[in-house]
C-alpha cells in the first residue's frame, strides 16, 4: 500500500511537471505568472482570477464585433427584397449560433486535454483553465479579424467586397466602358483572390 501511495504521489508530480512544461509553451505573462512560487496567493485562484479575465475580454470583442457590423452592414441581404433582412441582422443571428458551439466545442476541447495527466492528477483543474484561457484569447484574435470597419487597414475580404458594392450602389460613375471596364473588374478580381490566399495561409 505504501509502494502504491509513492508510486501515486510520484506520478502525480510528474503530470504537474509536465502540465507545466505545455503551459509555458503555450500562455501569456500573467497567464505563466500564475505558477510562480513566489506569488503569495494559489496557482489555482491566480489561473481563476485570469480565466475570469480572459472571459470579460472575450465579451468585450463580441460587443465590439457586434457594433461593427452593425454600423457597416446594414445593406439588404436579399437583393432582391429591400426590405427584407439587413446583412447585419443576418450575422449576428448566426454568429451567435456560432459563438454557441464554440464554447461548445472549446469546454469539449480543455476536457479532452486535461484527461491526458488522468483523472487523479492534482493540476488537473488548472489544465483545464489554463486551455480556457488560451482558447478565450486566441478566439479574441479571430473575431478582431471579422469585419474591423470600413476605413480599417486591416478590412477582411468580406469588408472588401462590401466597401466595393457600397461604392457602386448608384451604378459605376468611373471612366473605364467596355473592354476597358472589363480588364478593371478582371484586376480586382485577381487583387481578391490573391487577398483571399493570403489569409488562408496558415502562420507558422
Amino acid at each position: 500500500m505504501r509502494v502504491f501511495v509513492l508510486l501515486l504521489a510520484f506520478y502525480s508530480c510528474f503530470a504537474c511537471s509536465a502540465g507545466r512544461d505545455r503551459i509555458d509553451d503555450a500562455t501569456d505573462a500573467k497567464t505563466k505568472a500564475c505558477f510562480n512560487e513566489k506569488q503569495s496567493e494559489t496557482t489555482t485562484t491566480c489561473l481563476d482570477k485570469q480565466r475570469q479575465v480572459s472571459e470579460t475580454v472575450l465579451s468585450n470583442e463580441i460587443k465590439s464585433l457586434k457594433k461593427r457590423v452593425n454600423e457597416n452592414y446594414d445593406d439588404p441581404y436579399h437583393l432582391d427584397d429591400a426590405d427584407g433582412d439587413t446583412i447585419n441582422d443576418v450575422f449576428v443571428s448566426k454568429f451567435n449560433a456560432s459563438q454557441a458551439a464554440w464554447e461548445k466545442a472549446r469546454d469539449a476541447l480543455c476536457d479532452a486535454n486535461a484527461s491526458l495527466m488522468g483523472e487523479w492528477a492534482a493540476t488537473r483543474g488548472d489544465s483545464m483553465m489554463v486551455c480556457e484561457i488560451n482558447m478565450n484569447l486566441q478566439r479574441v484574435a479571430v473575431l478582431k479579424m471579422i469585419a474591423p470597419g470600413i476605413n480599417s487597414p486591416e478590412r477582411t475580404v468580406g469588408a472588401c467586397v462590401h466597401a466595393r458594392i457600397t461604392d457602386n450602389k448608384a451604378g459605376y460613375s468611373g471612366s473605364d466602358t467596355g473592354p476597358e471596364r472589363a480588364q478593371s473588374v478582371i484586376r480586382e478580381s485577381f487583387r481578391l483572390m490573391k487577398l483571399v490566399m493570403i489569409l488562408a495561409t496558415p502562420a507558422y
